[in-house]
């Protein structure tokens, strides 16, 4: 309160300026509340963001399995005798194989070996490996088979002996 009577309306101006200055010096609940959603906003995006780099980084590492396994398979075929490689053809919807390319029930990988015939003028053998990661084909990836192929001839390679 001001004492100064014979200049009351100084005093009254340092009463206002007062009250304002106390609500300035904190937040309104509009302010808090405003904070508040675009904090949340910021924390969501934050969320989806990391959700997404989480899916497409577990994509990545089954596209690298099944290309794994899909060159293993080829190189088996490559060190087998032209004669073998028919051996290697697997029937039907393909196999289930795990990370390491070995046949298992649980296997979370669906390979098909397909072994074609053809002749000209030399015996040649295509061998086409198809590996599909289960569990990933979905609308938000486009998730084909990874497809490895290689021709083989029953001609025998530089500098070995027939």
């Amino acid at each position: 309160m001001c004492i100064l009577k014979n200049n009351l309306k100084q005093c009254r101006s340092r009463v206002w300026k007062g009250d304002r200055g106390r609500r300035s010096s904190g937040f309104t609940l509009v302010e808090v509340m405003v904070s508040s959603v675009l904090l949340a906003v910021v924390i969501l995006s934050a969320l989806a963001l990391f959700v997404q780099i989480t899916r497409s980084s577990q994509l990545v590492r089954r596209r690298t399995d099944a290309t794994s396994i899909a060159w293993s398979r080829i190189e088996r075929a490559r060190n087998l005798q032209f004669d073998e490689i028919d051996e290697l053809l697997e029937e039907g919807d393909g196999t289930r194989v795990n990370e390491a390319g070995l046949t298992d029930d649980d296997g979370k990988f669906l390979r098909k070996t397909l072994i074609t015939t053809e002749t000209n003028g030399l015996a040649l053998k295509r061998v086409r490996i198809e590996v599909v990661p289960e569990g990933l084909i979905s609308k938000e990836f486009d998730v084909a088979a990874e497809v490895l192929e290689t021709i083989i001839t029953d001609v025998p390679k530089f500098g070995e002996a027939e």
